[in-house]
C-alpha cells in the first residue's frame, strides 16, 4: 500500500495535476526548481537544525557563529532553478529576512534550555486505521518532564493564522498520532509552532476524539487521491499557487500564456491561439452589441402590436408574429411570504410535493390544487404579461 504524507495530499488538494504530474508520471524538472520562499524556509531549518545538534552535545555557538553558517549556507546551496516570483524583491531582500528570523529566535530562546532535544528532523510513519500510511519529518521534538512532547514546527511564512486554523491543522496532529504510538506512557503532547518573521510562537493540542476525526479525514483524503488514480482524473486548479508550480510550461492553464510571452510583437500578432482568441472577442463584443439591439427591435415591436392590436406585422420579405402571454408568478425562495406559503402547503398535505418550493413549478401548477389552496395562495400571486416575437419568411401567394 502507498505511504503518503501531509504535503502529498495538499498537493492533491491544491492541484490534482499537479500531483499527477509529480507523483504519478515523477516528471522532473531541470534545473529543479523551488520558489525562493521555500528556499528561505530550507536554509532557515538548515541552520536552526545545526544549532539545536550543537545544544544536544551541550555546545550552543554563539549568534555570530548561527548566521555565519546561514549565510555560507545560503550562498553554497544557491542556484539558477531558484525562482523569485515576485520580481519587486531581490535574492539579498530574502536572505536578510532569514538572518532576522534567526537572530530574533536566537534572542527569544538563548540558552535553548526549557526542553530537552528528543530528534530532529525525525521520521514518523503512521498507520491509519485502514491499512494507509502517512509519514513526516518531524522539526524538532523535544522532551519536558518525564512524559510530556513538544512538536517544533518553524515557519518562515509572511502570514500569521489564525488560532482557529491551527487548531484543525493535520500536519502536526498526524505527528502526534506518531509520537503517542512510539511512546504510548506520553501524557501531554503540545504542537508548536514558531513563525519566526513574527518572532510568536503558537500552540495547539489535540485530545483523543479530535484525532480519531483527524484519522477518518486523512482516510478520506487518501481515498479521493485514489479515486483520482484510478479514474485518470487529475484537473488542474488554478489558483494563487500556481506562480510557483514547476509545471506551468506543460499544464493547459498556463502553457500557452507562458509561450507567447517569450515571442516577438509580430510573432505575438501571427500565433494561431492569439489570434483566434481575438477574433472570439470581437465578434462576442458585436453580438452582445446586435443582441442588445435585437431586444430593442422585439420591444418595440411588441409595443407597435399591442397599441394597433395586431398579431401578425408584415415587412419586406419576412413577417414577425407577435404573442402576448399571461403567466402567473409567485414569490421567490428569498421572498420573506416563503414560510407562509409553505404553512399553506403543510396544512393542506401537499409540501412533499413542493418542498423545494420551485415557484415557477408551484405557479403553473396553481389551477390544478384544490379551490381552497388555489384560494389561499392567490394573496401571493401576481400576473405578468410577457411577449414572444417570431421571425417567418412570407410565403409565396
Amino acid at each position: 500500500m502507498a505511504t503518503y504524507s501531509h504535503s502529498k495530499l495538499s498537493t492533491f488538494e491544491n492541484c490534482p495535476l499537479r500531483y499527477r504530474y509529480k507523483y504519478v508520471d515523477r516528471i522532473k524538472v531541470e534545473p529543479e526548481a523551488i520558489g525562493i520562499e521555500a528556499y528561505l524556509g530550507s536554509r532557515v531549518h538548515d541552520a536552526l537544525e545545526w544549532l539545536y545538534n550543537h545544544v544536544k552535545m551541550s555546545s550552543t555557538p554563539e549568534k555570530e557563529a548561527l548566521l555565519d553558517y546561514y549565510a555560507k549556507d545560503w550562498e553554497k546551496k544557491w542556484g539558477e532553478g531558484v525562482k523569485i516570483v515576485h520580481k519587486e524583491y531581490e535574492e539579498k531582500d530574502y536572505r536578510n529576512v532569514g538572518a532576522t528570523c534567526l537572530t530574533d529566535y536566537y534572542d527569544h530562546y538563548s540558552p535553548f534550555n526549557d526542553s530537552t532535544v528528543v530528534s530532529l528532523e525525525q521520521r514518523i510513519l503512521v498507520k491509519l486505521s485502514d491499512g494507509s500510511f502517512v509519514q513526516g519529518y518531524i522539526d524538532r521534538l523535544a522532551l519536558k518532564g518525564a512524559a510530556e512532547f513538544e512538536i517544533h514546527d518553524y515557519k518562515t511564512s509572511g502570514s500569521l493564522p489564525a488560532q482557529e486554523k491551527l487548531d484543525s491543522d493535520r500536519q502536526l496532529a498526524l505527528y502526534q498520532l506518531g509520537v503517542q504510538k512510539q511512546w504510548p506512557d506520553s501524557k501531554k503532547v503540545d504542537l508548536v509552532w514558531h513563525y519566526l518573521r513574527f518572532n510568536k510562537e503558537l500552540r495547539s493540542n489535540r485530545d483523543a476524539r479530535q484525532l480519531e476525526q483527524l484519522e477518518q479525514k486523512t482516510i478520506g483524503a487518501i481515498r479521493a487521491v485514489e479515486a483520482a488514480e484510478k479514474e485518470n482524473d487529475f484537473n488542474p486548479k488554478k489558483s494563487e499557487l500556481c506562480q510557483w508550480c514547476e509545471y506551468q510550461n506543460i499544464c493547459p492553464l498556463w502553457k500557452h500564456v507562458l509561450s507567447v510571452e517569450l515571442l516577438s510583437v509580430n510573432e505575438y500578432k501571427k500565433d494561431g491561439g492569439v489570434k483566434l482568441v481575438n477574433e472570439l472577442a470581437q465578434l462576442s463584443s458585436e453580438k452582445k452589441a446586435l443582441d442588445e439591439r435585437l431586444d430593442r427591435v422585439k420591444e418595440a415591436l411588441s409595443d407597435y402590436a399591442r397599441k394597433n392590436n395586431l398579431e401578425v406585422i408584415t415587412g419586406n420579405d419576412y413577417q414577425a408574429k407577435v404573442s402576448f402571454l399571461e403567466s402567473i408568478k409567485l414569490p421567490a425562495k428569498s421572498s420573506p411570504q416563503t414560510l407562509e406559503i409553505r404553512s399553506i402547503l403543510e396544512k393542506a398535505g401537499l409540501w412533499d410535493d413542493y418542498c423545494c418550493l420551485d415557484a415557477a413549478k408551484l405557479a403553473r401548477e396553481l389551477g390544478e390544487l384544490p379551490k381552497p389552496v388555489q384560494q389561499k395562495l392567490s394573496k401571493y400571486a401576481s400576473t405578468e404579461e410577457s411577449a414572444r416575437v417570431t421571425l417567418a419568411k412570407k410565403r409565396d401567394e
